[in-house]
């Protein structure tokens, strides 16, 4: 029995307007009112995914900033993890040098910005949490401060490759660089991810790995899927997303009901045998 739904939010249940589509948030609803556990693990902030589950109408679990930190549904922070500060301030130094636009994202589920530019706009009116510029920023990651959990690294993806390879030639084992979007790569303290933080919240459950059920659509979702069978890739995603998924699907709502159907076929099978 699948007792758990954890969604992604952009490119899977939140589109490109920052919008949810109602087929998708009545079937979730439907889900938690059949007693299935809802989670929401993004890249995103735990206040942006507030907002989602305030809009969908549901009391959700949370992971937030890719496996940073995972939440009850309360709110309480189950677990939290960031980069030590001096590897921190390394990154904050080289990420600098590049022209490129980066947010600094922290374990105060904030995101900083050194300084808002013609090239970041568009990059902050994506969030929906508020972008704080802060010129001392990088002086408060080296003394410890400011914790950054993850760097979001923004633009041409040819671009975010050539760094990739460049940053895991100096820093592989410490550091994980995952690509989010298509313009995005976000830099995180290696072993963190949304699969770690579904084990996490999957231990705290007390539920099997095939007790959940994730929806999701990039790279970073992939440590999810890894977790478990009933796995669920947006059909847009890319070949090796797809492929890292047990199903594709054209919509959270259509993977509920999936999940859905399964749950009262597995209820079926077990009256029957029940009966012998």
């Amino acid at each position: 029995m699948i007792k758990l739904i954890v969604t992604d939010l952009d490119g899977t249940l939140m589109n490109a307007d920052l919008e949810v589509a109602e087929a998708d948030a009545r079937m979730l609803r439907e889900a938690a009112g059949q007693g299935v556990q809802i989670c929401i693990a993004s890249g995103r902030l735990y206040p942006d995914i507030r907002k989602i589950m305030n809009r969908v109408g549901v009391e959700a679990y949370g992971i937030s900033q890719n496996g940073s930190a995972v939440y009850t549904r309360e709110g309480e922070q189950l677990d939290a993890s960031h980069f030590p500060a001096d590897r921190a301030s390394d990154l904050f130094e080289i990420v600098s040098k590049r022209e490129m636009v980066f947010f600094v994202c922290c374990s105060d589920e904030t995101i900083r910005l050194h300084k808002s530019t013609d090239a970041s706009r568009p990059y902050e009116e994506r969030q929906l949490s508020p972008v704080h510029h802060q010129a001392d920023i990088g002086r408060e990651i080296r003394s410890g401060q400011v914790k950054p959990c993850k760097f979001s690294l923004f633009g041409e993806m040819e671009k975010l490759l050539s760094f990739r390879e460049e940053l895991m030639e100096k820093y592989a084992g410490s550091v994980e660089a995952v690509i989010s979007d298509h313009d995005c790569m976000d830099l995180m303290p290696a072993g963190i991810s949304k699969g770690t933080g579904l084990a996490r919240l999957l231990k705290e459950l007390g539920l099997k790995h095939d007790e959940a059920a994730c929806v999701g659509d990039s790279y970073n979702d992939l440590p999810m899927f890894a977790l478990t069978p009933h796995s669920f890739a947006m059909m847009k995603s890319r070949d090796e997303v797809k492929a890292g998924a047990g199903h594709t699907t054209s919509s959270v709502a259509e993977a509920v009901t999936a999940v859905l159907e399964h749950n009262r076929s597995r209820r079926g099978n077990e009256a029957a045998e029940a009966q012998v």
